[in-house]
């Protein structure tokens, strides 16, 4: 993941899909708030200790390069069958990967473009929650707004073949 005695203040990293900004280095210890909805989140601030950084999965955000490469990635022909398995994808949302986020996001798009634009609620709050992960990291590397980067999203999502 990453090494967390080399963090400074101010320098943005991704936990569990959510961006986060780091707020003070101490010796031992790390505070990360984060980086969107600061009132949404009542300035919730996260403590990392820094002997355990493999267990709190953070990492550095994704370079615009890489975003452009996985931005392709879900342009290419699919594999898969139309019909995704829940667990899965929920798992694939908990590896902290925003290529495994952006896969989540192509699954299950191809389902509802299957399924006459329909997904089943626990599939749909997966997707807004895909969506909303992959594009926080995506406006922040690619400095443009949140909703800018969904588009982005949606844009590439709408040349992907079945």
């Amino acid at each position: 993941m990453i090494n967390l005695s080399s963090l400074k203040k101010g320098d943005l990293v991704v936990r569990y899909g959510k961006a986060l900004k780091v707020l003070q280095v101490n010796k031992n210890t790390v505070e990360l708030q984060p980086y969107y909805n600061l009132q949404a989140s009542n300035n919730l601030t996260y403590t990392v200790q820094l002997q355990q950084t493999n267990q709190h999965y953070i990492r550095p955000l994704t370079t615009k390069k890489q975003i452009t490469q996985l931005l392709k990635l879900i342009k290419t022909k699919s594999k898969q069958s139309n019909s995704v398995n829940y667990a899965d994808l929920d798992s694939n949302l908990k590896t902290n990967l925003l290529k495994e986020t952006l896969l989540a996001i192509k699954a299950l798009w191809l389902e509802k473009r299957s399924q006459n634009g329909i997904l089943s609620s626990g599939k749909l709050k997966l997707f807004r929650q895909a969506m909303l992960q992959a594009s926080e990291e995506i406006s922040i590397s690619n400095k443009i707004l949140p909703e800018k980067a969904k588009l982005l999203i949606l844009s590439n999502l709408k040349y992907t073949r079945a």
